[in-house]
């Protein structure tokens, strides 16, 4: 059965909830930065209004507003100018970390993180952009494997990275442009438009091969199911702040969202589904025995459970326990230290 490549990568990117959301998203994440700047008293106090303005924000906006948002020039709203070169989102945030740490502030460190972050985002803006530029202008017939690949690698890093967001907000959304992105990915391996990916076919005289074919495969379909989160970026606050200083006006570290060490989700979803995998290869345990199975990862992450108790009392755990409880306490012996670590690493407060 033949596919067409051209519109399998195009598909994503001329799709109007991907479009308007990595967009907004963005304008959003763009939004946060700024607003620390100005607590930071790295830019002035109508530097917020003074983008949405020169970046014509609307809500309605689109991929291509992208490199507005990353290329914008913030040279006019420092208050003082800056050590850097760079008048952009990186330089700006780097003016905060120095600031940040001139204050005695030890979460400045994890401002190297955020730069690190928002010179990724922006390279991963403009390549989208390039890509959105050639779905739009069929200048040419562009069925190239690579750029089916690559949109799919782009979409599913940008919502890696990007967690400047409300991810109570954005949560929903991410998940079903993640579930694009592997659907692509799937369309690629199953068709094998090239014949360069491993057929199933080479490995009917090895089952042991074919089974570890079988898992990708299946791990590719699960990694699209959809969960809703409540998530959000806490670090605590450091009394040896000066009040004179009316660097924070007010605010505690922990209203800066730029400060942030936390799992995303999707990083946190990606991590369970690889101990899963774990715990079916060590114990040769199938999918509905698995503690780990789709429906407790995405209860766990949908309620929030932040404990051994809370995670017990989830209707898809107490389902698996009472099928068979010595398999399930089994498991629990074995890894739920390692699930206990994951989960503390998420902040589920709102």
């Amino acid at each position: 059965m033949s596919i067409d490549l051209r519109e399998l990568w195009k598909a994503p990117l001329l799709n109007h909830t991907v479009n308007i959301n990595i967009t907004q998203s963005m304008y959003e994440a763009a939004f946060a930065l700024i607003n620390a700047g100005v607590q930071f008293e790295i830019l002035n106090s109508q530097s917020l209004n003074k983008f949405k303005d020169e970046t014509f924000y609307s809500e309605d906006n689109d991929l291509p507003y992208l490199t507005k948002i990353v290329r914008y020039n913030f040279t006019d709203s420092f208050i003082n100018k800056p050590t850097s070169r760079n008048n952009r989102f990186e330089g700006m945030i780097m003016a905060c970390r120095d600031k940040a740490k001139n204050l005695g502030i030890p979460e400045y460190k994890l401002l190297y993180v955020t730069q690190f972050k928002i010179k990724e985002l922006s390279n991963i803006c403009e390549s989208l952009v390039i890509l959105r530029n050639y779905a739009s202008h069929p200048t040419q017939d562009r069925d190239d494997i690579g750029l089916s690949i690559q949109i799919s690698s782009l979409l599913l890093r940008y919502i890696e990275v990007n967690d400047l967001v409300k991810r109570d907000k954005w949560q929903v959304i991410f998940n079903k442009i993640r579930g694009k992105c592997f659907q692509i990915l799937n369309e690629l391996i199953l068709h094998n438009p090239t014949d360069e990916f491993i057929e199933v076919n080479q490995y009917n005289s090895d089952d042991e091969e074919k089974s570890k074919l079988d898992e990708i495969l299946s791990s590719l379909s699960q990694l699209s199911n959809k969960i809703d989160i409540n998530y959000s970026k806490n670090i605590p606050k450091k009394d040896t702040l000066k009040d004179e200083e009316n660097i924070l006006k007010g605010a505690g570290i922990e209203d800066f969202e730029i400060f942030t060490d936390k799992l995303s989700p999707e990083i946190l979803k990606q991590k369970l589904l690889q101990l899963r995998k774990k715990i079916k290869i060590d114990l040769s345990v199938s999918e509905n025995k698995n503690i780990l199975n789709a429906d407790i990862i995405n209860e766990m992450i949908l309620f929030g459970s932040s404990n051994k108790n809370e995670w017990e009392r989830l209707l898809s755990v107490s389902k698996l326990k009472i099928k068979n409880e010595k398999l399930f306490n089994k498991q629990m012996t074995i890894y739920w230290e390692q699930i206990q670590d994951l989960i503390n690493k998420v902040d589920w407060e709102q």
